[in-house]
């Protein structure tokens, strides 16, 4: 007769019972919270983009242009604010510091507009075909004018051409509506936060002290180089990057995922679970929408969008990659110093929260070899 054992059965109380369905209620409402928020603000900022007092410029003489500034603006009802600028040249910097969206040239019989599609294609199309459209006016009003004067009633049978339109930085074939640019950045700020996350895992519960933080820091510098250089990598090899930029693509890139691993580590670190979803809703439901990637920031209006894209990685991430691929790294450092104050921020909580629980620790033990010693 053999004697086999038969393992007791453990009956949970029901407080532990109670315990683990408060939890997992309490989960699953956060994460049904955190679902709502990214339909919100998806839908509130891609579903109808419209521009609303949109920067553009007219250029030429004031006494001569005011007119068509002043007629350009009424006409777009709100969609345009309409400035004269006296030289093409100081347009166009202006463009490049994206202070503008667009320059209107307007000369009888051919106009000239001037964009930079590497903004924001969708936004650029749209101002080319509204000022396309305004300029057949205008040129009809001046051939109208001109007729009327007998002096210059010559100059009126002049053939209307088409508007030229001068791109000053032109998307490449590979990446005509410019998302690829966009997907890069993402992938920065998507690679720091999820290593934060996995390294906040793997710890588990162990203490957190300076030699943690210390290894952190170094350990996320080398990832974020060795993970750009795999981004950058890849988009070179799809074309959708002009020669000559791949080193300054892993160069933002590095300091982009340094700057979003080091300050979700922080929160993470220091509100757990809270701090994984206060991540997410700042790089993901919030950051996207806010990048200027698939829909300009121009396009969602003067609300939070505006106000969160110079704040958030992934904005200023793509920001910084455009301004330095295309505009000769003009204004590039108000979208580093960005990923500069999230490092710093990072690092500085990371490394403080370490010395303190290692001071912690170390009087801990103390104490126990004291009372041993008593």
């Amino acid at each position: 007769m053999s004697n086999k054992y038969t393992p007791p059965k453990i009956k949970p109380s029901t407080s532990s019972l109670r315990r683990s369905v408060l939890i997992a209620t309490g989960v699953l409402v956060g994460v049904a919270v955190i679902e709502l928020l990214l339909a919100f603000s998806y839908i509130t900022a891609f579903h109808h983009p419209k521009a609303h007092s949109l920067p553009l410029a007219v250029v030429g003489e004031a006494s001569k242009v005011d007119t068509v500034a002043k007629t350009l603006q009424d006409k777009s009802n709100g969609a345009y604010s309409v400035s004269v600028v006296s030289s093409k040249d100081e347009a166009v910097s202006k463009l490049k510091r994206q202070d503008i969206y667009a320059i209107y040239t307007p000369t009888f019989p051919t106009s000239t507009i001037t964009v930079a599609s590497a903004i924001n294609k969708s936004l650029t199309t749209s101002l080319e075909t509204s000022l396309r459209q305004f300029d057949e006016q205008y040129q009809q009003a001046v051939r109208k004018q001109l007729a009327a004067n007998p002096q210059t009633a010559a100059l009126a049978q002049a053939p209307i051409k088409s508007t030229t339109v001068d791109d000053i930085a032109a998307l490449p074939a590979e990446d005509p509506n410019g998302i690829g640019l966009f997907y890069v950045a993402f992938a920065f700020v998507f690679g720091g936060y999820f290593a934060a996350v996995s390294l906040n895992l793997i710890r588990g519960k162990r203490i957190y002290t300076h030699v943690n933080a210390i290894i952190r820091t170094i350990g996320m510098a080398v990832f974020a180089f060795v993970t750009s250089l795999g981004v950058a990598g890849i988009a070179q090899s799809a074309h959708i990057l002009p020669d000559g930029n791949f080193w300054t693509v892993v160069g933002v890139g590095t300091l982009t995922t340094y700057g979003v691993g080091m300050f979700s580590g922080a929160l993470i670190t220091l509100l757990g679970m809270a701090g994984t979803a206060l991540v997410i809703i700042l790089f993901v439901v919030l950051g996207t929408p806010a990048s200027g990637g698939p829909v300009a920031v121009a396009l969602t209006g003067d609300g939070i969008w505006k106000s969160l894209a110079g704040v958030l990685p992934t904005g200023s991430g793509l920001s910084a990659l455009r301004q330095a691929i295309y505009f000769n790294g003009i204004d590039i450092m108000r979208y580093l110093l960005v990923p500069i104050v999230y490092s710093l921020i990072g690092v500085a909580v990371l490394l403080g929260y370490g010395i303190r629980n290692s001071s912690i620790s170390f009087a801990e033990k103390e104490i126990v070899n004291d009372n041993k010693e008593d």
